[in-house]
């Protein structure tokens, strides 16, 4: 039985935006998730979150020596388990 998405995401981690040389305003900042942000919305043992991350089927995002997780990823991440089961 796969892991459902139910409800919204946890709080969120938010990015500072990027300063932009020219001079331009980016267009979108991407809101990034802690492996415990995603344990707790997933229901899920945070050890559960660093095994797939470290398997190659949950993508993160390395900041410095940190993990963080996009709200796209976990989609895709649960859109392949729902295909799974």
């Amino acid at each position: 039985m796969g892991v459902m998405m139910t409800a919204q995401p946890p709080a969120m981690v938010v990015t500072a935006q990027p300063l932009d040389v020219a001079g331009e305003q980016p267009s979108v900042v991407e809101e990034l998730f802690t492996a415990n942000d995603l344990a707790r919305w997933w229901k899920v043992p945070k050890s559960f979150i660093y095994l797939k991350t470290t398997s190659g089927e949950l993508e993160a995002v390395r900041v410095g020596r940190y993990l963080r997780y996009t709200q796209e990823a976990g989609r895709r991440f649960m859109a392949a388990q729902q295909r799974k089961a």
